[in-house]
Order: structure tokens, then C-alpha cells, then sequence
């Protein structure tokens, strides 16, 4: 198969729109804020408190008031994000298992590196993202404030979490950077009862495949309904989904699309499953107060009660959404009216350009489709699946991408791209390789989230960052190639039983 370049899906005017919306807020702090590296014998593990997780990395907050950890002017504090480890293996079967793989991970790239000279560049501008500073943990002192913060922050953990992993605490390296759910930060003219809000969406895939090399059986699914939604079908597949339901799922493709209505009902959409799902899913959060909202919830009198000894987190949430908005907030109706009220406006400006870059990138990194890709790598590896090699020449193909050879990819993108804007057309060629971590870099975009801050009114605008933008391993390869093929087998069975094919 010839080497195949970066193919053109749809227009972007990211950079203008971005530079419009985001850089025009100037910032005050007379310093240099976060600072660009933090002594870890500043850390005091009394001092931070559970805020959140994912699968590989565990977030505290800070709730003490000391520089660097606090901002110079106040208005900001520092969380630290500090990698998991499986409780279901030893630390020496870990580095085993690595060893067997060939150490196929992305511990050896600086996340601060990556973020600015990779995603940065590609998003077009450094506005949206959050700059993370890193702490070295040397020394047996240094690692007990390791020790110290996961026996403080375990009993907040959510049950299935505690049984599968927990703070690796002989990390060598954690980062410090932005906490964008605190509630320090609020403007001068607001209340000492006022409320912090912040909203964090994971969007998912915001295109439809489109490659030739998708075979016909699978560019019927594929062209016509979003990974999201065939996903869902096989995350279901132990219970049959009622079509109903389905239909009236999430859909990324509704929040990508610019038009009022569909986004709207994404919006929807997304708060359903989450109340549906007691705040367990991981595609909506809400913070308030720099503490996740969890609506099943009732937890000690918090900073915004209004003298109640109790307060459910709900009506935390329908406190600080009342207070955004000019909606009154006493039911989930009531409450989704709220929350459209605060996130129609900062779509409108400050959201929409963001996705669009996001879409443009997933479909552009990823020409293919994981379909054609595999094919790719079939034929130059004498049949093997994506992930694995037969030849010692192929050998080169599944060594983990260097921070060098990533970068090196993205300008290349981005030369394209230029080239594109000026009427030159494309004269860069993919290799199977190069093609392969252009499509990481899509798997990193399709899996991002993104944090909104709303502002204290309609006329201060709000804040968007984008968050979760890590590099993914090559050794999740054989693993993308496999669930995009169960995803599109188990959906076809089920839809061709509904009646939707």
C-alpha cells in the first residue's frame, strides 16, 4: 500500500476564532504563575484533599494558602495530579509486564513538553490548555508524602476504584498544575456566599469516518451513526437496549454541530445520564465549590448553605446554577433549564471554535480509520494485527513513539495544513509509521475533556480549558483495532433487530 498523506475532511478557522475569544482577557498576576518547576519539600500532605480521578492519574486539591500553591494575587490554587498503580499486581509484576512489552508506555514523555510543543501548536495557541508544572519525589521523605496523601484521600475514593487501583507511591514524578474546579478566583464584586461552578464534558468522537478503505459492510455503520452511540450499544450488550433509549442518548456529533437545537439536546442528553447514573458517568461532572458534585449524596453544611446544618450535593448544584442564571432551580426539569441557561451563551463564544478544532483534528490524524489503518499493517507486516510484527525490519513499528518522532509528525501536520491554507495543495506522504502516531494523536483528541468555568454573569464570559490531552500508548493498538471491531459487529446484530438497517 503506497504511503498515504493527511487527508482533508472539513474547514477550520480555529486559530482566528480562538485568538478572539480566548486571548483577549489579559491576565493580572504580577508574577510568573504557576512557577515552572515546585521543590517537593514544599509538600504538605495535611494540606491536600481528594478532588477526582481517571483511569491513570489521581487529582488533590489544595486547601492550604501558601505560594506557589496559591497564586500571588489569590485568584487561583494548584492541584497535583499523581499517577495510579493496580492493586491486582505487585510493583515487580508491573515492571515484568512492561519489560515483556517492550515498555510500551509514555512514561518517558514530559507531559509539559508534550502539551506545549505538541497539543499546543496543533490546537493552534496555548489558551485552552493547562499548564502543569512538575515535582520530583526524591528521597524515602519525599515518598512518604506520597504514603501520607493516599491514606488521607482513600476513604473519598469511589468504591470500584478502591478495589482496582490506588496512588502509586513509588512515583517518581507527579505534576502540579491548574485547578480549574477552585473557589478562589471569584471577582471582586461578588458575595462571600457566591458560588464556584465548574463543568467538566468529555464530547467523545465529533466526526463520521469517511476512508475508502473502510470495508462496505462497516462504512454503512460508520458513515451513518457516531462510535459514541454504537458503542454504547455493546457497553449494553449483557441487556437489550430498547431502541427508545438509544435514541435518546448522548450524541457527540449533536454537541459538535454548531446548531442551537442539537446542542441543546446533547446537553440534555448528557444531564439525563447523569442523574440517571448517580453522577458515575465520566462524560458529565459538576464541581462546585472545588468538590464533585455527586447527586445521590447528602454531605455537612458547605460554604453556599443558607444556614440549612445539611445540603444535598443536587441542591448544591441547583444553588449555583440558580445563582448563574436567572432560572429558579427546585427540580430536574427546573434544574436542566438552569444549566442550559449557563452553557448556550459560552457555546455560542467561547465553545464552539474549541470544538471544532477538536473535530478537525480527530478526523484529519485519523484519514483512515482504524479499519484501514489495520490493512495498512497487514500488508506491510505479512498479516499481522495492528500492534504486532512478524520481521525482524518490522521490528521499528512497535517501539513506543519518541517525543522527537511525535513532534516531528505534528509539524509535518501542520505544514500540510498551511500548505493547504495557501493553495499549494499537499506534497507530504504518511509512512506506515508516521501514519500510526498521527493516529495516537487522534485516539488523544477523541478521548480529551473539556472544563467550563462560567463567569459570574452573561456580560464576564466564561473560561474554557481542555484537559486529559495525554499521550496514548502504542501498546493500546491490538486494543483500539479489537472494540472497533466488536463495536461495529455487536451494533449491526442489534440493529438490524430494531429495524435501524
Amino acid at each position: 500500500m503506497p504511503p498515504i498523506p493527511f487527508a482533508p475532511s472539513h474547514q477550520s478557522p480555529f486559530k482566528s476564532t480562538l485568538s478572539t475569544s480566548q486571548q483577549a482577557r489579559p491576565t493580572s498576576s504580577r508574577y510568573s504563575w504557576p512557577p515552572e518547576s515546585i521543590d517537593a519539600s514544599l509538600l504538605d500532605p495535611t494540606e491536600w484533599e481528594y478532588l477526582c480521578e481517571g483511569g491513570k492519574n489521581l487529582l488533590v486539591r489544595y486547601i492550604g494558602r501558601s505560594y506557589p500553591f496559591v497564586g500571588p494575587d489569590g485568584a487561583a490554587a494548584l492541584a497535583l495530579r499523581i499517577p495510579k498503580r493496580s492493586r491486582k499486581r505487585a510493583p515487580s509484576e508491573i515492571v515484568e509486564v512492561k519489560a515483556e512489552l517492550g515498555d510500551s508506555s509514555t512514561e518517558g514523555i514530559d507531559p509539559s513538553l508534550f502539551s506545549k510543543e505538541v497539543i499546543g501548536p496543533l490546537l493552534g495557541g496555548q489558551e485552552v490548555l493547562v499548564k502543569s508544572v512538575p515535582i520530583r519525589i526524591e528521597g524515602a521523605a519525599q515518598r512518604k508524602f506520597l504514603e501520607k496523601v493516599a491514606g488521607r484521600v482513600e476513604a473519598w475514593r469511589p468504591r470500584e476504584r478502591r478495589n482496582e487501583d490506588g496512588i502509586d507511591e513509588d512515583a517518581a514524578l507527579i505534576f502540579a498544575l491548574e485547578d480549574l474546579s477552585s473557589p478562589l478566583g471569584t471577582s471582586s464584586n461578588r458575595g462571600e456566599r457566591d458560588v464556584t461552578l465548574g463543568i467538566e464534558i468529555k464530547p467523545k468522537w465529533g466526526f463520521l469516518p469517511s476512508s475508502n478503505l473502510i470495508p462496505a459492510s462497516s462504512a454503512e455503520l460508520k458513515s451513518k451513526f457516531s462510535r459514541f452511540r454504537m458503542h454504547a450499544v455493546l457497553k449494553a450488550s449483557h441487556e437489550d437496549l430498547p431502541l427508545e433509549r438509544w435514541s435518546s442518548l448522548y450524541d457527540p456529533l449533536d454537541l459538535y454541530s454548531g446548531d442551537k437545537e442539537r446542542i441543546t439536546k446533547a446537553i440534555k442528553a448528557l444531564f439525563r445520564d447523569w442523574i440517571d447514573s448517580k453522577g458515575t458517568t465520566n462524560n458529565l461532572r459538576f464541581f462546585c465549590q472545588g468538590m464533585i458534585v455527586d447527586p445521590s449524596k447528602v454531605r455537612e453544611k458547605v460554604a453556599i448553605s443558607t444556614g440549612e446544618e445539611t445540603t444535598s450535593d443536587l441542591e448544591t448544584l441547583q444553588k449555583a446554577l440558580s445563582h448563574l442564571s436567572s432560572c429558579g432551580s427546585q427540580n430536574d426539569t427546573q434544574l436542566e433549564e438552569s444549566l442550559l441557561a449557563v452553557l448556550e451563551p459560552m457555546f455560542e463564544v467561547e465553545v464552539q471554535p474549541v470544538l471544532s478544532r477538536l473535530s478537525h483534528l480527530q478526523a484529519r490524524l485519523d484519514p483512515l480509520d482504524v479499519e484501514g489503518l489495520s490493512m495498512w499493517w497487514s500488508a506491510q507486516t505479512g498479516g499481522c494485527e495492528m500492534g504486532k510484527v512478524s520481521k525482524e525490519t518490522d521490528s521499528h513499528l512497535v517501539l513506543e513513539p519518541s517525543f522527537d518522532e511525535i513532534r516531528s509528525v505534528a509539524q509535518a501536520f501542520l505544514l500540510n495544513e498551511s500548505r493547504e491554507a495557501g493553495g499549494e495543495g499537499q506534497t507530504t506522504a504518511l509512512t506506515l509509521r508516521q501514519a500510526v502516531v498521527a493516529f495516537l494523536l487522534s485516539a488523544t483528541f477523541k478521548d480529551c475533556s473539556m472544563f467550563l468555568r462560567p463567569g459570574a454573569s452573561a456580560t464576564e464570559g466564561g473560561k474554557v480549558k481542555l484537559i486529559d490531552l495525554d499521550p496514548k500508548p502504542i501498546g493500546k493498538l491490538a486494543k483500539f483495532q479489537s472494540t472497533d471491531r466488536q463495536v461495529i459487529d455487536v451494533f449491526r446484530t442489534w440493529a438490524k433487530a430494531k429495524g435501524l438497517i
